[in-house]
């Protein structure tokens, strides 16, 4: 009787163990998971500037090529009519 007592405890002891472990991984989850979260946010917000930047960068370059082919272009005009 008192192994069979014994053992009850015993298992009543290992599911409230498992329980409170159960509980400090789901915690653990959480808290990775916000972590994830905010620096997911914090990603998607660098991406963001970057891509800003990239397009300000190519705009302003593709207006430098704009201008130097059309100098290009009036000293080719000028140097066949040189010609």
């Amino acid at each position: 009787m008192l192994l069979v007592i014994g053992l009850a405890a015993g298992a009543a002891w290992l599911v409230r163990e498992g329980q409170h472990r159960e509980e400090v991984l789901a915690q653990r989850l959480t808290a990775l998971e916000s972590v994830a979260g905010s620096e997911r946010a914090s990603l998607d917000a660098a991406t963001g500037r970057w891509q800003q930047q990239l397009h300000t960068g190519l705009a302003d370059l593709e207006e430098t090529l704009d201008g130097e082919t059309a100098n290009l272009a009036q000293r080719l005009d000028a140097r066949e009519s040189q010609l």
